[in-house]
């Protein structure tokens, strides 16, 4: 958040780009700077629904009423 994901070394960046923070501040970022529309932020909104999915999944089978 305080600093870019290019500085990270190469074999990071599959794994960076893939975390959900980043692809929130990639998306709130494309919004304010360059006013960008729905679908030019789609790939960003696609990653956070991936995570919310997944944890909603981890969630269902981890968390039950006994």
């Amino acid at each position: 958040m305080f600093f870019s994901a290019e500085r990270f070394p190469d074999a990071f960046q599959p794994v960076i780009r893939a975390l959900p923070l980043t692809a929130l501040i990639d998306s709130l970022r494309a919004d304010m700077l360059q006013v960008a529309a729905l679908a030019q932020v789609a790939p960003q909104l696609g990653i956070l629904a991936a995570w919310m999915l997944l944890c909603f999944g981890v969630a269902l089978n981890l968390f039950r009423w006994k």
